[in-house]
């Protein structure tokens, strides 16, 4: 059986609009240890169908906290799918729905 393990995300920026963003995701273990050497990736998808999805692979800031640069590339709804491998080979996954991207400028 895997550890429990606690994933936080903030999005930045908090209003997001079409172009750089970074979804940062904090890995928590028991004891609110912080989960190191995790592989965590961002697929980015549009509400509605036939767009590319934006993919992304995240760097570890500090120790349990992981940034994931990418950028929106069109307005509107969109759902970012998080999945981390942990050093033990558990998954953790998140689905994250943002809604109403607005326009660059």
């Amino acid at each position: 059986m895997s550890p429990r393990v606690d994933a936080a995300w903030t999005l930045s920026p908090s209003v997001p609009s079409v172009g750089p963003a970074t979804l940062t995701i904090t890995l928590r273990g028991p004891g609110d240890s912080a989960v190191t050497g995790a592989a965590v990736r961002l697929e980015g998808h549009m509400s509605h169908a036939g767009m590319a999805p934006i993919v992304a692979d995240a760097r570890e800031r500090t120790p349990g906290v992981y940034d994931l640069p990418f950028a929106f590339t069109m307005p509107g709804d969109w759902v970012l799918l998080v999945s981390a491998t942990l050093p033990g080979g558990a998954r953790v996954e998140r689905r994250i729905d943002v809604a109403n991207v607005k326009p660059a400028g």
